[in-house]
């Protein structure tokens, strides 16, 4: 008996932090999120103070009862943070967040997509050496983002532009080797929909289908709250399909009857069309009418509450929005709403954090169902 009481005092504990993992709760919050009594709500608590997981925290921002004030408790601030980074095409950026999804620091640069992998690796790093000094613990996890198929932390397919000798590089090995912790890498479509899901438009939706309308057109899900990679990590290739027209979308080759020869590119139609310009109106509506294609095969796959276009043309998104949802309500019995993301690209950063914090919770309840204590919160106790 005494062993199950062990068992399950450690199963109390990690239903405690995975509940204090999304912000400030009391006791009260707490009890109804793990369905535990206010007494042992309250021994969890103080079991979690101790190993150095939880702290106390006061927050004026939430209505305080008559009376005494309810005491709040977070993921203590010492017990490590999170770092994220997005490798893409064009541009590198880092981020350390709290377990709360507070900025600490960021950094980020542009870099050309035809600049070689070593280069694009190695600029990540000088990024990551700048901002971390101004984390005041260590670094727990690592999530990366990275265009292309993630299987095992490897790129095992790029389909896009660019990025030479991107595909075959292990980057989880490589960045756990250069930050000497835990490494979790998925491809930035869907961890922009791990995002939004979590600090975007979609907050608090389950099922997210993510668009990245930039240079590149790419799509990915999140279901039930978590990323969903399939099979290799190869879920949402639907542009590689050629009746769908992403691949012109890439190529710039949809408006081609529209301007003749020498088509505009999104990067000068889509400004001119904000200025209802007649021509790059058409421009527009053809790029509507190319996205949905794709958009409507993952939607009747997927079955998502949200769909979320982000991205570099996220911003442009009010001018194709109606004629994408026209689509979709023309095709799909069960059409989403359709939003555009606020997030100004940070979505992706976010969600890579959220991914890392996925894997740490999922850690954690492995360490409680197979060892014989509770995990601290250091890198030691946690990933050896």
């Amino acid at each position: 008996m005494k062993a199950v009481r062990r068992v399950q005092r450690r199963v109390n504990m990690a239903a405690v932090l995975h509940s204090v993992l999304s912000g400030e709760h009391t006791v009260a919050d707490i009890m109804k999120a793990t369905g535990l009594t206010r007494p042992a709500a309250e021994t969890v608590v103080d079991d979690l103070i101790q190993t150095g997981w939880v702290e106390t925290a006061n927050s004026p921002a939430k209505p305080q009862p008559l009376g005494r004030p309810a005491s709040y408790f977070r993921l203590s601030s010492t017990a490590g943070n999170v770092l994220a980074i997005d490798l893409g095409a064009h541009h590198i950026s880092a981020m350390v967040l709290t377990h709360a999804g507070e900025t600490i620091a960021r950094a980020e640069t542009e870099i050309h997509e035809n600049a070689p992998a070593e280069e694009r690796l190695a600029l990540a790093e000088t990024l990551i050496t700048r901002i971390l000094p101004q984390s005041p613990n260590r670094i727990l996890i690592a999530g990366i983002a990275s265009p292309g198929v993630i299987s095992d932390g490897t790129v095992s397919y790029f389909g896009g532009h660019g990025m030479p000798g991107w595909k075959g590089i292990n980057l989880e090995k490589h960045f756990s080797n250069f930050l000497s912790t835990k490494v979790v890498v998925a491809g930035d479509c869907a961890l922009g929909a791990q995002g939004e899901s979590w600090r975007g438009v979609a907050k608090g939706k389950r099922d997210v289908l993510y668009v990245l309308a930039g240079r590149r057109t790419g799509a990915a899900n999140v279901i039930d709250g978590r990323v969903h990679a399939g099979h290799a990590g190869a879920a949402g290739l639907v542009g590689e399909l050629p009746a769908l027209r992403w691949r012109e979308l890439e190529d710039e080759s949809f408006a081609a009857h529209i301007y003749g020869s020498k088509p505009l590119l999104r990067t000068e139609f889509f400004p001119l069309a904000a200025q209802e310009d007649p021509q790059a109106l058409k421009a527009v509506a053809e790029y509507a009418e190319a996205l949905s294609l794709g958009i409507n095969a993952m939607i009747l796959a997927t079955a998502p509450e949200t769909v979320v276009i982000g991205g570099r043309f996220a911003q442009y998104a009010p001018l194709f929005i109606p004629l994408l949802k026209k689509r979709i309500e023309q095709y799909c019995p069960f059409p989403p709403e359709v939003l555009a993301s606020q997030l100004d690209g940070e979505e992706i950063l976010l969600g890579a954090a959220r991914f890392a914090l996925n894997t740490l919770a999922d850690r954690i309840t492995d360490r409680v169902n197979n060892s014989d204590y509770f995990p601290a919160p250091t890198v030691e106790s946690l990933w050896d």
